[in-house]
């Protein structure tokens, strides 16, 4: 009776942090709404709304964060299901990220030369950018097999998930697709910035950690609901803004981008 008591306690919380996490999937569909992109085609449109999307979720991590929460919850089955969240949503993110690449470059053979040394810089932050995030996902899936420290990998992970955000933000303001005048980063900090908020105003800091208080068991449909409809709205946004740009566009300025992409 007392864990179930114990459990119930927290299910407010919880229903609060679910609700703060899907609200916020909805950025990168509100960006899109406010501060329409110049279409080029559908494919095109849409790797490029998958890579804002993939930038959405990674600056989503930091709120679906275990390590974050623990201080403030005595029960281990909702940091569990954080856990898990967290690492299947950084493979999504990461896929998204690859998918971004991998369509740009299937479209436009010429975007090769993005990936060069001799490329511009935001091109060059956000090819940096890729790489930490694949970093980060390959050290946090075996950290125990390259035999780093906990503390010492956390303190890594933080660090490279900043910058990673940081050459993020660079990219997606230097590829002047979304945000191209200095009154739509109020979109990018919404984008990259809100999960911040959103933590920091969930969170509350207790005089001193509790007591675990593990659970019975820990039901892992749980944390795939949560996945599936993050994804799903990352998804449908993506698509969203591929169609919006395609029904907007007049075709002779679809054609001109074509030409000469727009990058």
């Amino acid at each position: 009776m007392r864990h179930h008591a114990s459990t119930s306690t927290y299910s407010g919380f919880e229903q609060r942090w679910f609700a703060a996490v899907l609200l916020y999937t909805v950025a990168p569909i509100a960006v899109v709404l406010v501060y329409p992109p110049r279409a080029v085609d559908f494919w095109w449109d849409f790797a490029m709304a998958i890579g804002a999307t993939a930038a959405g979720g990674l600056a989503l991590l930091p709120l679906i964060s275990a390590r974050w929460w623990a201080a403030q919850q005595p029960t281990t089955g909702f940091l569990r299901l954080v856990q898990t969240a967290h690492r299947e949503l950084a493979y999504i993110a990461l896929a998204l990220v690859l998918i971004h690449a991998g369509i740009l470059l299937v479209l436009e053979g010429r975007v090769v030369e993005y990936l060069k040394l001799g490329a511009e810089d935001e091109m060059l932050a956000g090819l940096v950018a890729a790489v930490l995030v694949i970093t980060l996902v390959l050290s946090s899936r075996y950290r125990e097999w390259l035999r780093f420290s906990y503390r010492g990998w956390r303190r890594w992970h933080v660090l490279l998930s900043l910058a990673a955000l940081g050459l993020l933000g660079w990219h997606l303001i230097g590829a002047g697709y979304y945000f191209t005048v200095p009154s739509q980063t109020i979109g990018l900090v919404w984008l990259l910035g809100v999960p911040s908020m959103l933590t920091l105003l969930l969170r509350h800091w207790p005089t001193r950690p509790h007591h675990r208080i593990a659970p019975i068991t820990f039901p892992p449909w749980r944390a795939r609901r949560l996945v599936c409809a993050v994804s799903l709205i990352w998804l449908a946004s993506a698509l969203w803004s591929a169609w919006l740009g395609s029904a907007q566009s007049p075709l002779e300025e679809r054609a001109l981008c074509a030409v000469d992409p727009c990058l």
